[in-house]
């Protein structure tokens, strides 16, 4: 879910009546990350897809944009 750090955490719902009604707004919703520009660099936040540091990579390697080998 989109919420969920990690495929071993869980979601416990407070209100269970509210269950269907979140359960409906994540249908189909994409996962979400931020971008920030620092002044070291860039931050990205949010809950990354599986490769995403492959594909992030593979993306700015096509665009010409040398990494300085800092995580």
């Amino acid at each position: 879910s989109l919420l969920r750090g990690s495929q071993n955490l869980r979601i416990i719902y407070l209100r269970p009546e509210y269950r269907p009604l979140y359960e409906k707004y994540l249908e189909g919703r994409p996962l979400c990350v931020q971008n920030f520009r620092t002044r070291e660099g860039v931050i990205s936040a949010g809950i990354h897809k599986p490769g995403y540091k492959n594909e992030l990579m593979e993306r700015l390697a096509e665009k010409g944009v040398g990494i300085n080998g800092k995580e």
